[in-house]
C-alpha cells in the first residue's frame, strides 16, 4: 500500500469575520530541487511547478510526517490510503 498526507478544505474568514469560502483540499508535497528535505502544504489539484506529491510506503512514515506537520502548521492532516 501506498500512502498521501491531506487535509479537507476549510471555511476560510477575514479578519472581520466575514466567510472568504471554502479553501482548496490541501496535500503534502516536496521540492524535488531541495531533495526532499522539506514539506509544503499544496493545493492537492494545482499545487506550485516543481512540486512532487509526498507518496510514503510505509504507514508508519506517513503517520510520523503527518503528526510533524500537524504540530508545526496546527493544521488537520491527515495519511490517506491510495493504492494497495
Amino acid at each position: 500500500m501506498t500512502y498521501i498526507i491531506t487535509s479537507e478544505p476549510k471555511e476560510q474568514f477575514d479578519n472581520n469575520g466575514v466567510s472568504l469560502g471554502m479553501s482548496e483540499k490541501l496535500a503534502v508535497f516536496y521540492s524535488q530541487e531541495e531533495g526532499g528535505k522539506r514539506y509544503y502544504r499544496q493545493s492537492f489539484s494545482n499545487p506550485q511547478k516543481g512540486m512532487k506529491l509526498l507518496i510514503c510506503k510505509s504507514i508508519k512514515k506517513a503517520e510520523e510526517v503527518c503528526n510533524w506537520i500537524n504540530v508545526f502548521s496546527g493544521g488537520t492532516f491527515k495519511v490517506e490510503t491510495i493504492a494497495s
